[in-house]
Protein backbone atom coordinates (compact mmCIF):
# COMPACT_ATOMS: atom_id res chain seq x y z
CA UNK A 1 0.00 0.00 0.00
CA UNK A 2 2.38 2.36 1.07
CA UNK A 3 2.54 5.60 2.76
CA UNK A 4 0.79 7.76 0.11
CA UNK A 5 3.62 10.83 0.43
CA UNK A 6 4.21 10.41 -3.61
CA UNK A 7 7.91 10.69 -2.83
CA UNK A 8 9.59 10.46 -6.04
CA UNK A 9 11.73 7.49 -6.21
CA UNK A 10 15.42 8.32 -7.39
CA UNK A 11 16.68 5.87 -10.06
CA UNK A 12 18.74 3.74 -8.59
CA UNK A 13 20.13 -0.41 -8.96
CA UNK A 14 19.72 -3.17 -6.56
CA UNK A 15 20.99 -4.22 -2.98
CA UNK A 16 22.78 -6.77 -5.39
CA UNK A 17 24.84 -4.48 -8.33
CA UNK A 18 25.22 -2.05 -5.05
CA UNK A 19 27.09 -5.31 -3.08
CA UNK A 20 28.92 -6.52 -6.51
CA UNK A 21 30.42 -2.82 -7.48
CA UNK A 22 31.71 -3.01 -3.92
CA UNK A 23 33.01 -6.49 -4.02
CA UNK A 24 34.47 -5.38 -7.43
CA UNK A 25 36.34 -2.16 -5.97
CA UNK A 26 37.90 -4.75 -3.45
CA UNK A 27 39.15 -7.02 -6.16
CA UNK A 28 41.10 -4.12 -8.17
CA UNK A 29 42.84 -3.42 -4.86
CA UNK A 30 43.53 -7.09 -4.34
CA UNK A 31 44.44 -7.54 -7.76
CA UNK A 32 47.11 -4.68 -7.55
CA UNK A 33 48.65 -6.35 -4.29
CA UNK A 34 48.69 -10.52 -5.69
CA UNK A 35 50.14 -9.33 -9.13
CA UNK A 36 53.57 -7.93 -9.08
CA UNK A 37 53.03 -5.88 -12.38
CA UNK A 38 49.68 -4.64 -12.06
CA UNK A 39 48.61 -1.10 -10.86
CA UNK A 40 45.36 -0.86 -9.68
CA UNK A 41 44.93 3.15 -9.64
CA UNK A 42 44.65 5.40 -12.77
CA UNK A 43 46.83 8.54 -12.82
CA UNK A 44 46.17 11.09 -10.77
CA UNK A 45 45.01 13.23 -13.55
CA UNK A 46 42.63 10.98 -14.69
CA UNK A 47 40.89 10.48 -11.35
CA UNK A 48 40.01 14.20 -11.51
CA UNK A 49 38.43 14.07 -14.96
CA UNK A 50 36.57 11.53 -13.64
CA UNK A 51 35.74 13.41 -10.17
CA UNK A 52 34.62 16.23 -13.00
CA UNK A 53 32.12 14.09 -14.64
CA UNK A 54 30.85 12.79 -11.04
CA UNK A 55 30.48 16.16 -9.89
CA UNK A 56 28.12 17.37 -12.58
CA UNK A 57 25.92 14.19 -12.26
CA UNK A 58 22.28 14.63 -10.74
CA UNK A 59 22.99 11.15 -8.56
CA UNK A 60 25.65 12.66 -6.81
CA UNK A 61 25.12 12.50 -2.65
CA UNK A 62 27.20 13.91 0.08
CA UNK A 63 27.45 11.62 3.41
CA UNK A 64 29.07 11.97 6.42
CA UNK A 65 31.01 15.18 4.00
CA UNK A 66 32.38 13.06 1.32
CA UNK A 67 30.79 12.53 -2.39
CA UNK A 68 28.77 9.28 -3.22
CA UNK A 69 27.73 7.81 -6.14
CA UNK A 70 23.93 8.14 -5.06
CA UNK A 71 23.47 4.81 -7.81
CA UNK A 72 25.76 2.15 -6.82
CA UNK A 73 26.55 4.23 -3.08
CA UNK A 74 30.45 4.04 -3.62
CA UNK A 75 32.79 6.55 -2.18
CA UNK A 76 33.96 8.52 -5.87
CA UNK A 77 37.25 9.40 -4.59
CA UNK A 78 37.72 5.99 -3.78
CA UNK A 79 35.46 4.56 -6.93
CA UNK A 80 37.40 6.97 -8.96
CA UNK A 81 40.93 6.29 -8.57
CA UNK A 82 40.14 2.69 -9.74
CA UNK A 83 41.05 1.24 -13.37
CA UNK A 84 38.63 -1.51 -13.11
CA UNK A 85 35.39 0.83 -12.07
CA UNK A 86 33.23 2.34 -13.85
CA UNK A 87 29.81 4.46 -14.02
CA UNK A 88 27.21 2.26 -13.14
CA UNK A 89 24.98 4.26 -15.68
CA UNK A 90 27.00 5.31 -18.28
CA UNK A 91 30.33 3.34 -18.41
CA UNK A 92 31.13 5.41 -21.49
CA UNK A 93 31.37 8.37 -18.86
CA UNK A 94 34.68 7.05 -17.52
Amino acid sequence: MGCGCNKKKKPGISLTKTAKSLLSAGLSVTKGSVMKDYDPYVTENEKQIRLEICGQCENLEVFLKKKRCGICKCFLSAKAALKDQHCPLVPQKW
